[in-house]
């Protein structure tokens, strides 16, 4: 099956930056097997990782990383970190294996220490997905085992049975099957929640619509209520207008005149503060001339008590100093009776010097001949103690030599013994291959013949699969364009509906209109005779061109309910309706009363900027046209508001102006806008105008639905057809590629199994003749180790008899140095007690004569400081002298400038008792003015709280009827009783309070909450249909990966016995299923029976024997699943040599159909490789290759 699959080899590894790899490395393969060897550390295993990263690795733990940035070089001692690493392989793909029209492919993955990272296809930017398909069932892709390492042998020996099948599927190529199978699964689960959560969501919905269904009724009454409430506290508020214009002129007048008393009140008081002011700045002067006097007295106090203080501190100085003198006389005698004292102490010091200094040197003397003598001693012992190591050291050499002699010897004799054992049995195995091969060349023929029949078979139906799939995807495609403008579609649909239906029942329900318009409208439908010449409501009377309902709407204002009648009776009998069943009230329109306003003239009509006329821009039926011509006559309509100005200015504001966005120029100058509020009867003609436009945009999009719907059914019914005519022929492809793997499969095993036999054959040859050579080589080596073994023992006698007797006279030289070093230690000990004297006399003389130096230097330092004192104290008596004679001439002048404070003070007192008398006066008219102030303050408080009352009322009026008072006024509703006006509000607001709380949203809700649950309800129908496709998909996955399983299974189960027996040199071996009924999750265990043993499970077996197990399921798997190329890992650490061996011999076996990269760092590997590459790190943390072709070295 995959025999031509072999011809895709490796050419090149090239390697930058990649972990230790800090340089470029360009590593060159060729078919065969490549070992890379290296001590541990030196990154050899480097190489296997950068080979998994290119072909598409993404898990850093795979790369022994935490995060992929880890795989970039990091840096050294001696070397900075690199900012990228690369890796490129290079394929050979001479025989157009891949789907690319290249001889040689270059894959390339980049990653950089920002996180970007980009895959090349021959140096051209591609996709991780399109490497991946590109790959596909060559053997290198995810599910192949192109890379084994160390743990790939551990997973197979440590999983657990349930684990060790996931070997078998990815073999079994059905792992893609089971992710799939996965997401499937995955999608029914999210479907079966979204089914689940939208059956909770449509009872939640129509529980919710039960009681939203109350809440708009109750909405709906509570907003008639409330209509009615308004008219009658607009007539309230109309009516309290009135009454606070009437207080607010009354107040103003009564203000004016208190305002011009309070006036004439304050010039009197004006005129007695100025006088006040002149008396109090007399007082002031006065007052800063007594201060500037009193300041001048305390400046001379001052200056007085200050001689005074400098005269007592001169005084106390001075007798300090005098004591001073005293002391610094008495210490002058002290230290002249000290340096007599340290005289004598240093005479004595110096005699004693001299006789320890005569000691000393006797002692020196004795001293220096002991060490001589001593000397002589120890370079003999030294000489002796020398000769005899080196004949130890002799010795030791000798054992040595003997040692490895008879090592050597054994060895020998061991090789000769198992050289002759494998010359017998390679004659056995010879005579039994050579049988075996004439039967598998039979096989071989019979198979080939089968599967060309099948593969021609295969490729026909094949090529009908993909010309289906094809068709079926541009269906598909069509179909989920046209699902997806479908849906869009009906969701604009039911947007354009709803929206229609709302405005349709506003407009027929006559929204926003008072309550008694609603009342007669009501009445004229239902046919009651009573409103016999009653016409309907003016808006609904008249069509209003597109671009004037905003400008007419705020003109009309209330204006738009007024109903049109036939004459004043048909009016009078819809009031008396109105009355009798108190539903409010309604202005009406009698065409035959109505008086008409003549428009406006041409001249003002040509003016710029004017639109027209109101009443000539509406369109309606001609008997109409008084209504229209009494509210529309007198109003222009103009573009913008600076023109309407202009044309009011102009026309000394005698026309009603309204421009498009609705701003109103009253007649007299009044001027209404700002942005739009607009309630009641508020947009009613746009209303209508978007009514029209959503008819045409419904009858539009449900043509396209009919449309997209039948497209829909069509699309379906041809991709139904299609995916039953796929279905069947994947199971046609299914059995006849079944059918042709087993016949490839069987033929590429007996090939290989010939080859194998006659590679066996040739081998078995040359090591026959090489055993021979080398029995003949190890006779000759045995015999001349002996005469060696026979020398050295000799030799090694005669040296133990000279050492033992120079150690006996080393012994006596010993005894006779001690005794000389121990009478010399003696004299050294006094000549050292004696040097420590010395040098307590020396110290001891040198301090004297400091402490004489300093008495000296202390006796000099106390006479210059006694003259000092002496003249410190002439000085001071010579300064009391001088301040005492300042002292009685300023004592005179403080008693002159006392006198002239005396005068001032007399002077402030006058000045002040004036100013009292002025400060009364004011007093007096400041209390007649004060209550009239209060008074004046009461009325203009009581004029603004008036005028606030006012412009309240003017707010509401604007902002919840868009009135002005004028306005108001003008229409005449102000009630005729307060009290029954006030008692009727009473009893709406109590109707609306029992109501309680109300949604008025609600009513929207109801329609919200209507759609959205038959919306929800197609999803859910829509997900129930989701479902069962996604079961059927299962069903049909888990069919095809029971198949394959199966399949795979008992060919890889057929390798592995013939692998383990070829490995082991004999035994048994099987995988076996622990549960073969249930082949979609049954595990898979390892039986196995080594030569000599029992049959036994693979976790009783030795540590080696496992690890040998484990590698002969690998290479079974190789065999049944061949990759191009493939790595491994040190996956024969554990073996021991002798099945390092046999592991090396196999493989080779194996190169002849595969090419094998092998790191490895044991020496039975290494002799079977044909290239030989060396990973060293001359420097710390940086990896490099060197490489040796060990067939040119073998033949060198």
């Amino acid at each position: 099956m995959f025999r031509e699959e072999l011809g895709l080899a490796l050419k090149r590894i090239e390697i930058n930056g990649f972990k230790s790899f800090a340089d470029k490395t360009d590593i060159v393969l060729s078919p065969g097997l490549t070992v890379v060897v290296g001590p541990n550390g030196s990154g050899k295993s480097n190489v296997a990782d950068a080979i998994r990263w290119v072909l598409g690795e993404q898990s850093p733990r795979s790369l022994r990383g935490a995060k992929m940035e880890d795989v970039i070089f990091a840096g050294s001692d001696r070397r900075k970190p690199v900012g990228m690493a690369e890796v490129s392989i290079t394929l050979n793909n001479e025989k157009g294996l891949l789907p690319v029209d290249f001889r040689e492919v270059t894959v390339t993955r980049r990653v950089f220490r920002s996180g970007d990272s980009d895959y090349l296809l021959n140096r051209s930017p591609c996709r991780l997905k399109d490497l991946q398909e590109l790959f596909a069932d060559t053997g290198l892709g995810r599910e192949g085992i192109s890379i084994i390492g160390q743990g790939k042998v551990d997973e197979v020996l440590s999983s657990r049975p349930e684990e060790r099948r996931a070997i078998i599927e990815e073999a079994a190529g059905i792992v893609r099957y089971r992710n799939r199978k996965r997401e499937a699964a995955k999608k029914l689960e999210e479907t079966q929640q979204h089914i689940t959560r939208l059956d909770d969501i449509i009872g939640e919905l129509e529980q919710q619509l039960d009681s939203i269904r109350e809440q708009a009724e109750k909405a709906r009454r509570y907003k008639s209520i409330d209509t009615e409430l308004k008219q009658l506290e607009l007539g309230l508020l109309v009516l309290d207008f009135a009454e606070i214009t009437e207080k607010t002129s009354t107040t103003r007048l009564e203000l004016e005149k208190l305002t011009t008393s309070l006036w004439e009140k304050e010039a009197q008081l004006a005129t007695v503060e100025g006088v006040e002011a002149a008396a109090a700045l007399k007082t002031r002067q006065a007052e800063e001339a007594l201060t500037a006097a009193r300041q001048k007295a305390h400046l001379h106090s001052e200056r007085v008590l200050s001689v005074q203080g400098q005269l007592n501190v001169l005084r106390e100085r001075l007798k300090g100093l005098q004591n001073q003198l005293q002391i610094v006389t008495k210490e002058m005698a002290l230290s002249a009776s000290a340096l007599e004292d340290m005289g004598r102490r240093q005479e004595e010091q110096t005699l004693r010097r001299e006789h320890v200094l005569a000691e000393l040197e006797s002692v020196r003397r004795e001293v220096e001949e002991r060490l001589s003598k001593g000397k002589a001693s120890r370079e003999e012992v030294t000489a002796s103690e020398a000769e005899i190591q080196q004949m130890r050291q002799q010795m030791f050499s000798l054992a040595q030599q003997l040692t490895t002699l008879r090592a050597q010897l054994h060895e020998v004799e061991i090789n000769h013994t198992r050289i002759e054992t494998q010359a017998h049995r390679l004659d056995d195995e010879v005579s039994r291959t050579d049988s075996r091969t004439r039967e598998l060349i039979e096989g071989i023929a019979n198979c080939r013949t089968k599967a060309a029949e099948a593969q021609g078979l295969w490729e026909r139906v094949r090529q009908e699969l993909t010309s289906s799939e094809e068709e079926k995807s541009q269906l598909q495609g069509q179909q989920n364009e046209l699902e997806h403008r479908l849906t869009q579609t009906m969701r604009r649909w039911q947007e354009v509906s709803a929206r229609h239906k709302a405005l349709d029942s506003m407009d027929k329900n006559h929204e926003g209109f008072a309550l008694g318009v609603r009342e007669i409208l009501s009445q004229l439908k239902a046919g009651n005779g009573q409103m016999k010449g009653i016409h309907g409501v003016f808006s609904d009377l008249i069509q209003v061109p597109s671009g004037l309902e905003v400008a007419l709407e705020v003109t009309l204002g209330g204006a738009m309910q007024n109903i049109v009648a036939e004459d004043d009776d048909a009016a009078r009998r819809g009031i008396e309706h109105l009355k009798a069943c108190r539903k409010g009230r309604a202005t009406f329109l009698p065409l035959r009363s109505l008086q008409v306003y003549g428009g406006p003239g041409r001249d003002v009509l040509n003016m710029a900027g004017v639109i027209g006329c109101a009443a000539d821009l509406v369109q309606c039926d001609s008997a109409y046209m008084p209504a229209v011509r009494f509210l529309l006559g007198r109003t222009l309509v103009m573009e913008d508001l600076p023109g309407a100005l202009r044309l009011a200015k102009q026309t000394r504001y005698h026309w009603r102006i309204v421009t498009l966005e609705g701003e109103i120029l009253q007649p007299g100058g009044s001027v209404t806008g700002g942005s739009l509020n607009q309630k009641g009867g508020g947009q009613t003609f746009l209303r209508r105008r978007e009514m029209a436009m959503l008819d045409e945009e419904e009858k539009s999009l449900g043509t396209a639905i009919s449309s997209f719907k039948q497209q829909r059914e069509e699309l379906a019914e041809q991709i139904s057809r299609l995916s039953t005519q796929i279905q069947e022929l994947n199971r046609r492809i299914l059995t006849v590629e079944a059918e042709k793997n087993s016949l490839e499969t069987e033929a590429v095993r007996l090939q290989r199994a010939v080859e194998q036999d006659k590679g066996l054959v040739e081998k078995h040859r040359h090591e026959q003749k090489r055993l021979q050579e080398e029995l003949a080589k190890i006779v000759g080596q045995k015999e001349l180790l002996q005469e060696k073994l026979n020398i050295a023992e000799a030799e090694n006698q005669q040296l133990e008899s000279t050492v033992n007797q120079k150690q006996e006279a080393l012994s006596q030289l010993r005894i006779v140095g001690e005794k000389d070093r121990e009478e010399l230690n003696r004299w050294q000990m006094t000549g050292a007690r004696l040097e420590e004297e010395l040098k307590g006399l020396d110290q001891a003389i040198v301090s004297i004569e400091e402490e004489t130096r300093r008495i000296e230097r202390e006796a000099k330092e106390k006479e210059k400081r006694s003259f000092s004192t002496s003249e410190e104290i002439s000085a001071c008596q010579r300064e009391i002298t001088e301040l005492e004679r300042d002292l009685a001439h300023r004592m005179v002048e403080e008693a002159e400038v006392q006198q002239e404070v005396s005068l001032c003070r007399q002077q402030q007192e006058e000045r002040a008792s004036e100013l009292q008398n002025k400060m009364e006066e004011r007093k007096h008219l400041t209390g007649e003015l004060t209550p009239l102030r209060e008074k004046v303050h009461q009325l203009e408080v009581q004029l603004a709280r008036l005028e606030a009352e006012a412009n309240t009322i003017t707010q509401r009026l604007a902002e919840q009827w868009e009135l002005t008072p004028e306005q108001a006024t003008e229409k005449g509703i102000a009630p005729q009783d307060r009290r029954a006006s006030q008692k009727e509000m009473n009893q709406y607001k109590n109707l609306l309070r029992e109501m309680g709380a109300v949604n008025l949203l609600a009513i929207e809700e109801e329609q919200r909450l209507e759609e959205r649950l038959s919306f929800l309800q197609h999803q859910f129908e829509d997900l129930q249909t989701a479902k069962g496709t996604l079961e059927q998909v299962i069903r049909e996955m888990e069919e095809i990966m029971i198949r394959r399983f199966g399949q795979a299974f008992a060919e890889i189960n057929s390798k592995f016995r013939q692998v383990f027996t070829d490995l082991f040199r004999g035994g048994s071996a099987e995988l076996v299923l622990s549960d073969p009924t249930d082949l979609l999750t049954t595990g898979v265990d390892i039986l196995a029976q080594p030569p000599g043993k029992k049959l036994v499970n693979l976790s009783l077996l030795s540590g080696g024997e496992r690890a040998l197990t484990a590698i002969a399921l690998l290479f079974s798997l190789l065999q049944v699943r061949p990759s191009p190329f493939c790595v491994l890992d040190e996956i024969e650490a554990a073996l021991d040599e002798a099945n390092v061996a046999r592991f090396a011999r196999y493989l080779r076996s194996l190169t002849e159909q595969s090419q094998f990269i092998v790191i490895s760092h044991r020496k039975g590997t290494m002799e079977s490789a044909d290239y030989l590459y060396g990973v060293t790190m001359e420097e710390a943390g940086v990896s490099k290759l060197i490489s040796v072709r060990m067939t040119e070295s073998a033949a060198m």
